[in-house]
Order: structure tokens, then sequence, then C-alpha cells
């Protein structure tokens, strides 16, 4: 999108990648909220037979930014009035209506995907993977690389769930988004699921009295986290991820294998990480074709920069990162998609 667009153009390009990721045919709904702003709903349907087998995801658009919200127990998208608003109870099946929703860093009536600019063009990616085609992640990015949205998904309709799921009880929350991230000496990559409700399986009897948006809609849980272990000599606490101190992060370690504190591996063994748990409602594992990456002997990786296991046979692509301040003994974090 060339800079001057508007937040149709947004809607869609956006509709165009959601189509060929194969998560719909059309918007379920599309209408104006007011001046610049409009809204869109992607419908997916997990189990039509069950209570709270669908999920709605309405997306506000206007032409500073882009947000997503959550809603269950149907959408009413004909007259009479109410209008293109979700049906069932505030805070049970919805949290805001689209009319509500703010866009901004604050997250407390929806979920902000990007936040951009006008002024110069915007890039949507879509990376679908060529193993399992029911998984796709997506990134805004504007001034080339420099500003980026975290890599974000959604749950397939035909994605298999898990069986102590269970549907007519209550629904899933199927925006997923991916941070990269470093702590100390260690670096991150985490799956977050946003998006709640108190029909929320799991995660929904935490907002029992709540009436917080950021409850609803910032509070980001990590459903799966892996790290690579720094490895500085001045104690292991460093090279370990934490919230200060000694307070562990619950995360999976990645197999990195480093000369320097086992000279067994002859030179250092940092592989890509992919066939990993990564989402709380399937047992599906991440496409073959996405992996997880620590690098250690470089901290000035950028969007879109390619890591060649073997060229013009196996090389991958960043979609996200998080450069460690520290080169050598820190690791710097990556999620990337294979390419060839």
């Amino acid at each position: 999108m060339t800079a001057g667009f508007t937040s149709a153009s947004v809607a869609n390009a956006l509709r165009s990648a959601l189509i060929d990721a194969g998560l719909m045919a059309e918007w379920f709904d599309s209408f104006a909220i007011s001046g610049d702003r409009i809204c869109r709903v992607l419908q997916i349907v997990h189990d039509p037979t069950k209570t709270y087998g669908t999920c709605f995801y309405y997306f506000i658009v206007e032409n500073g930014g882009i947000a997503v919200a959550l809603a269950t127990n149907g959408w009413d998208a004909t007259a009479p009035a109410p209008i293109n608003v979700p049906t069932g109870t505030q805070y049970l099946d919805w949290h805001t209506l689209p009319a509500s929703c703010s866009i901004g860093p604050s997250q407390l009536s929806c979920t902000t995907l990007f936040n951009y600019s006008t002024t110069s063009n915007l890039v949507l990616d879509r990376f679908t993977s060529g193993s399992d085609t029911k998984q796709s992640w997506f990134v805004f990015r504007q001034t080339s690389t420099v500003t980026r949205s975290r890599p974000f998904t959604f749950l397939h309709k035909d994605m298999a769930l898990h069986s102590w799921i269970d549907l007519s009880k209550g629904c899933i929350s199927g925006l997923t988004r991916l941070t990269a991230a470093t702590s100390d000496r260690a670096g991150l990559v985490n799956f977050q699921i946003d998006e709640n409700l108190r029909r929320c399986l799991s995660v929904g009897p935490a907002l029992q009295g709540s009436t917080s948006g950021s409850n609803y809609h910032a509070q980001q849980y990590n459903a799966y986290s892996y790290f690579g272990a720094g490895s500085s000599a001045s104690g292991a606490n460093v090279n370990f991820p934490n919230w200060g101190g000694s307070n562990k992060i619950a995360a999976t370690p990645l197999p990195v294998g480093r000369n320097a504190a086992n000279p067994a591996y002859t030179s250092d063994y940092v592989p890509v990480c992919s066939n990993i748990p990564w989402n709380l409602w399937t047992p599906t594992r991440l496409a073959d074709d996405f992996g997880v990456y620590m690098r250690y002997d470089s901290n000035d990786i950028a969007l879109g920069d390619r890591f060649v296991v073997q060229a013009a046979t196996n090389e991958w692509q960043v979609l996200d990162f998080a450069n460690n301040a520290v080169l050598n003994d820190g690791a710097s974090a990556s999620f990337l998609a294979r390419i060839i």
C-alpha cells in the first residue's frame, strides 16, 4: 500500500491475505463506523454443532492503525437494529462493541496489531507453510523493515483440537502473536494467546468479576516459551531468562551446544528448531518450515534477513527478532520461515 493509503486499502490487503491463507472466503460482516474508521469481521467455525464453536474476530481499521477483538455466541449482521454487533452477554461473549474499540498502546478495549502512518508505504506479508497449509503467519511492516508488527496468526477452522476442549461450555481464542525478546544473556521466543473472554476455556475463570479491559485484551499470556541459554562465565543467573534475580521464567530450553562451555562440541551447535508445540488448543505442532533460532556470533539481526543453512537449498527468512546486547555470550532470538 503506497503512501496516502486509506483504511479501506488496509482492510482490502488483509482480506486478500486471509483468503489466500484459507481462513475465509469473504468477510462475514463489513461496515463503516465513522469517518475513516471501518470494521471487518472474520468468522472461523471450529465446530458448528457447538454453542461456542465459532469465533468472530472483528478488526477495527483507521488511518492510524489496526486492532482486533474477539466475540463468540453469534454476530448480528442484519436488520433490524441493533446491527453489526456481537450477540450474547458482555464480558461472557464479547467485551467491547466495535464503535468503542480504541486503537493504541494501552489495549484497554481491543488488541492493537499495528500502529502505522499513512505518510509512508505499508506492507502486509503473509507466510503460509508448504508442509501444512493450515498454518500462516502475518507481519505488517513500514518504512521497509524498520517498523513492524508482531507476527500474528489465527487458528484454522480445520486444525485439530485437543480432546479435552468442550466448545459446548466455552470458546477458544485462536489469535496468537509471537514475541522475540532477550532476558540478560538469554534469548526468548514466546507464543502468546491474545484476546480473552469469560467464556474462554482455561483462562476464563481468571476474569470472574473483572470489567477491566486490560484483562480481556492485554494479558498476552504465554502458552509456550522457548529460550536459548546465555554462556557468560559470570554466573548462571544471567544465562537463564528471569524477571530479576533468581525468579526464572518457565520456558523450554532449546538444544544449543556451546564449545566454550562443553569441548565435546568441536564447534557450536545451534539448530533451527521446528515441529514444536506452539498453540494451547491444538496437538498439531508448528509446521516444519517455521522455526525458532538463537544466534550468538552476531547481534545485528534485521527483519527480512536470511539465515542460510545450505545455499539455494535450505534458507530461512526472519519474521521477528530480538538482538542481545552482549555478543557471543548472549543469545539473539529470532522466528523464521523457510523460503527455500
